[in-house]
């Protein structure tokens, strides 16, 4: 509903805050990326004194391996199938009086609803 709208926000459109959206969660990947890597002497010495026995050690550390990896990869494998749906919806409006917050009526309104359907 919102391609319909054409809703502008600091006179941008939803595209451009997306593309913003996207910049910023790449700065913010990269500054905990660099967080991370200038604490890992902490991370290593507070994992070391909650897991103390060499096995336990091991099979946490592969079990975070192995679903750290999936949740990489998997995004990068998953393509979804985009269609525009052309299709007239009626909608119902209802008006209500400002004054007395009694309903006045419902009328129904056709809609052309452009927005893009993912599967």
């Amino acid at each position: 509903m919102a391609a319909t709208l054409n809703s502008i926000f600091f006179e941008m459109d939803r595209h451009e805050w997306g593309a913003i959206h996207l910049y910023i969660g790449f700065i913010l990947l990269g500054l905990l990326l660099l967080h991370i890597i200038l604490h890992w002497k902490v991370i290593t010495c507070v994992y070391n004194r909650i897991i103390e026995k060499k096995l336990v050690k091991n099979i946490v550390a592969f079990a975070f391996i192995i679903i750290s990896t999936l949740l990489i990869v998997i995004p990068l494998l998953v393509n979804p199938k985009v269609e525009v749906n052309n299709t007239k919806v009626k909608k119902e409006q209802h008006t209500t009086d400002m004054n007395s917050n009694k309903e006045r009526g419902t009328k129904t309104i056709a809609v052309y609803e452009n927005e893009p359907i993912i599967k």
